[in-house]
């Protein structure tokens, strides 16, 4: 199959996935989460991060960020701290409260997708696995003209 065709494809898929995941998580926040609020949430999950490292992470501008932030700290969802290693410098991590509401909608969100995946047969799923591995290869893979 010729990459011009492989390469519209995932960019037709690519919508399908984040209009599933807005869906959710609308139903299950009554629309106050935005997928970058999410995203951030997810991103803190790993580590507590710099304002900079999220707005790389997001590649938006600071006053954006801000904004996003703003919501999720309203909710108490995320707590800013000192650093350990730097007093100057601030970080974003999550609260227990913004990790137990993540939990929360990963865990509905998963559930959902596990009820549309479950009919699929044995070797169909082996299938969706390895070209989801693939995907996600091409999908992170690092890029001329993007910071990560």
């Amino acid at each position: 199959m010729k990459s011009e065709v492989l390469a519209a494809e995932i960019f037709n898929i690519v919508p399908h996935g984040m209009r599933f995941l807005r869906s959710r998580l609308n139903t299950m926040t009554d629309g106050h989460l935005s997928i970058p609020q999410f995203r951030i949430m997810m991103y803190l999950a790993e580590k507590p991060r710099s304002q900079s490292e999220i707005c790389a992470f997001l590649a938006v501008k600071p006053p954006t960020l801000s904004r996003m932030l703003r919501g999720l700290l309203a909710r108490g969802f995320v707590v800013r701290s000192v650093s350990d290693s730097d007093a100057r410098h601030r970080l974003v991590r999550l609260s227990s409260k913004g990790g137990k509401h993540l939990n929360l909608y990963r865990g509905e969100v998963l559930s959902e997708l596990r009820r549309r995946v479950r009919h699929l047969s044995t070797a169909d799923s082996v299938q969706l696995k390895k070209s989801l591995t693939i995907l996600q290869s091409i999908l992170q893979a690092p890029h001329e003209g993007v910071q990560e």
